[in-house]
């Protein structure tokens, strides 16, 4: 679903998707999957592969909605990282889905579903989703983007 690429300080990872929407799903994904670890289910969605917890079943989701506007789409997938790495982070919010209300180059709505967990079951320690040479790239007919977080 996504690579990790060598990189010196921070951590840098190659995304793949046949469509804009579907590669900002599986980043959110990637990033959720950093964060927290893979301990957990796999489903297909139409996206390709994606990550179920394994408390699903007995938890109730949460659900919060996100309105992002931004100059470019790479701009507005840096800020709807930020505003997951947020929530994930300060709230220990685990989030597994996502339902596009809009989805455009400069604006989306998105109503994110989560499970709450608690401080010790972070993984990883990602401080910031960079700007760092972020280019949504087409090549035939497939988009891929390498997204660089600060540890």
């Amino acid at each position: 679903m996504y690579e990790i690429l060598n990189h010196t300080a921070d951590l840098a990872i190659k995304v793949q998707s046949n469509t804009v929407k579907g590669l900002f799903y599986k980043c959110a994904i990637a990033l959720t999957d950093l964060l927290f670890g893979s301990q957990y289910l796999f489903r297909h969605t139409p996206y390709a592969l994606r990550i179920m917890p394994l408390f699903s079943i007995q938890q109730k989701a949460g659900k919060i909605t996100l309105q992002i506007t931004a100059n470019n789409k790479e701009d507005l997938l840096v800020e709807f990282l930020g505003e997951l790495l947020f929530h994930s982070i300060c709230k220990y919010r685990y989030f597994f889905d996502f339902k596009w209300k809009k989805f455009t180059e400069q604006e989306i709505i998105v109503d994110c579903l989560f499970h709450n967990l608690k401080a010790i079951d972070l993984k990883m320690d990602i401080k910031a989703v960079t700007y760092h040479n972020i280019k949504i790239k087409k090549d035939n007919n497939n988009f891929s983007v390498i997204i660089t977080f600060d540890l």
